[in-house]
This record gives structure tokens, sequence and C-alpha cells, in this order.
């Protein structure tokens, strides 16, 4: 048996052995690591609209980021992790550049949050437990690591069944219990929904329904053109759409689109 093979059998071997116990998070770890080297991690748990449990996170606290509070308040609804989900996307591996919107690289949200964080490139495991959850493993590297290659993202799906497997039988809903920041409690709606509520807030609350849908896909990162096909509306409604919101909004520009309402979306509940 190669060494290889050999180290590969010692991590599976450890990771069975970890299951429900308070070093199975550590050790998926080093078995993802060893298949492919990483920066960073995140793994939440996704239930329908309500706002992810943190798993696990590593490193534990690193400065720049939007906070794990403020993604579980609101900012979630921006990620397109998350959306991936919502739409039913197949269990294994994917590359956070083939889940994205097309602008989403060109997003504010992108710009205000992921360019902050260093990452430069992201791939994601989806794992659907035997109920409504699904456990979402994220992994990133940063400035200065290679880009995710071919080879990395074939070991890691190699790997991935066993990965499953094991997290199956240690977080099998609801017995989760590895949460260390608890979601805000309250109404939980689709993005639109928490748009319309933000801007009643903001004390501009005559945005139609059709403006807030161009709002939501707008801080996700769609472009018009993507807008129109996914609204069935022609680009040149979606840019009439976009003038009234800029409009009513008393704004100019993206940005100032995303500055206005991620506060609102983060903000703790009353």
């Amino acid at each position: 048996m190669s060494d290889e093979i050999q180290e590969f059998v010692d991590h599976a071997a450890a990771l069975i052995k970890a299951i429900h116990t308070s070093d199975f998070p550590t050790v998926l770890m080093a078995i993802l690591m060893d298949a492919v080297p990483f920066d960073s991690t995140v793994i939440y748990a996704y239930d329908g609209e309500k706002p992810p449990i943190d798993l696990f996170h590593y490193p534990g606290n690193k400065p720049g980021l939007l906070s794990l509070e403020e993604y579980q308040r609101g900012a979630y609804l921006l990620d397109p992790v998350f959306h991936a989900y919502q739409r039913g996307i197949q269990t294994g591996v994917h590359r956070l550049k083939d889940l994205a919107p097309d602008h989403f690289f060109r997003s504010e949200y992108f710009r205000s949050y992921y360019e902050k964080t260093g990452i430069i490139s992201e791939s994601v495991v989806y794992i659907p437990m035997p109920d409504s959850v699904t456990v979402v493993i994220s992994i990133s590297r940063e400035k200065g690591s290679a880009p995710f290659g071919k080879k990395g993202m074939e070991r890691l799906k190699r790997i991935e069944p066993i990965v499953r497997e094991a997290i199956i039988r240690h977080w099998r809903n609801p017995e989760i219990v590895e949460i260390t920041t608890r979601p805000s409690k309250g109404r939980f709606d689709t993005l639109p929904g928490r748009v319309r509520d933000a801007a009643v807030d903001a004390g501009r609350a005559n945005l139609t329904n059709r403006e807030t849908e161009v709002i939501s896909l707008i801080l996700r990162g769609y472009s018009s053109l993507s807008i129109s096909a996914m609204l069935d509306i022609s680009t040149g409604t979606v840019k009439v759409h976009r003038k009234n919101i800029y409009a009513k909004l008393e704004i100019s520009s993206q940005g100032e689109l995303f500055s206005l309402f991620l506060p609102l979306l983060t903000r703790p509940a009353a």
C-alpha cells in the first residue's frame, strides 16, 4: 500500500472514530486539507429560508470579514451558495464561479465582502441530510495561494462520498449541537420581502413588488440581461425599473444601493 493511500485510510479511520465527538470538525478539516490544501473554511447548515447555522469555521477570528452574525442575520440572502441550495443544487462538489450570477464578481456584495476576505478561489460541497437540512462546506484559497486546480477538485470529489456519509451520521438533524452563533429569532422571508421591509424602515415605502424583485437581483449580482430573462421582461424595461428605483431611493449608483440595503438586511432583530 502506498504512503498516500495509507495516509488516506488513517484519515478516514480517524473521521469515523470522531463521529459524535467534539473532535469531528477538526478531524474533518484535516482530511479535507490533505486532499486539497486551503486557507479557510466554513461549514453551514441550511434549512429552507431560515438563517444558516454556523457549524464550524476556520480560522476562528479574522479581521476584515463580514461577521458571522451579519451573515446569519441577512447577508446570506445575497450569497450564491445559499441561492444554489434553494434551487436544489446537485449533491457534490461545485466551484463558486459556476454557482454565481453573471455579474457577481462585479457586484458590490463581492467588492464589499469577498474582496475584503482576500478569497481568490472557493469550492463548495453540498450534503443533503435525511430531512430538510443541507450541510454546506465552503473551502477557500486566498491571495498568495493558487486557485483550486483540476487535480485538487478531482481529489475532493473522490473523498466526497466518505465525507458525506460521515457528516450525515455526525450532524443528523435535530441533534445539531455545534451552534456557535444562534440566528436571530423572527420572521424568515425571501430576499424581496426583506428588501421591502428594509425600504419601509428607511422611510421609502413606495417601491412596487417588481421593483423589489429587481433590487434583489441587482444586489445578488445579476446583469440587466439576466434580470430580463429571469423576470421575462425586456432589458429596456429593466433599465426603466432601475431608473425609477434610483429616483425613489434618491441614489445614483449600484454602490449606493448596496450601501443602503446591506446595513438594513444585516442589523439585529428588533
